[in-house]
């Protein structure tokens, strides 16, 4: 980078990103100050302009069509902004940027729910994320009625929070069910 004023927001900008541990994977960044540039990016992060009435140490956010930095068409995301809330800004658009990777989850199969729950009960645990399977409870999110035996949950069944497989569940305690 030749233009120092760039050089210092994109460090500052890297520092943030790094302190609140977010992932910018797959998305690329241009500093844009104030020489004109053909864009190859999915985010720009341009200084304003010096134009009357408006301070010349605010910035505009865009991004490209899609994220695909190939196209030439860009979108405004945020206009006249503070540096400081830069960062923010840029974690908000990378969140969007991957929710668009990740379609909308497939709908969970239904379980029928079993018969009232007596006696000892087994607790599963996802070995990944350390989330509790009681039968007591079911699973709302997955549409697990409570009373479902862990064992009758179906092959397809994932962890509700890191969509993990049903083989990553292990047997952690016993509880009295009733």
């Amino acid at each position: 980078v030749t233009d120092a004023e760039a050089l210092e927001l994109k460090r500052f900008l890297v520092r943030e990103l790094d302190q609140q541990d977010i992932s910018t994977h797959g998305l690329t960044f241009t500093v844009r100050t104030n020489r004109a540039m053909q864009y190859f990016t999915s985010v720009v992060i341009e200084k304003n302009a010096v134009t009357e009435g408006i301070p010349a140490d605010l910035y505009n956010i865009l991004y490209a069509k899609d994220f695909n930095p190939n196209t030439l068409e860009y979108h405004t995301y945020a206009r006249a902004i503070k540096k400081e809330m830069i960062p923010a800004l840029l974690i908000e658009l990378s969140k969007w940027y991957f929710r668009q990777l990740n379609p909308e989850k497939e709908k969970p199969e239904t379980v029928e729910a079993g018969p009232p729950v007596n006696g000892s009960i087994t607790l599963y645990q996802c070995s990944n994320c350390l989330t509790v399977y009681d039968t007591r409870y079911g699973d709302p999110s997955a549409n697990v009625p409570p009373g479902v035996d862990f064992g009758d949950l179906p092959e397809g069944y994932k962890c509700h929070v890191c969509d993990s497989p049903k083989k990553y569940f292990v047997a952690v305690a016993h509880r009295e069910g009733g």
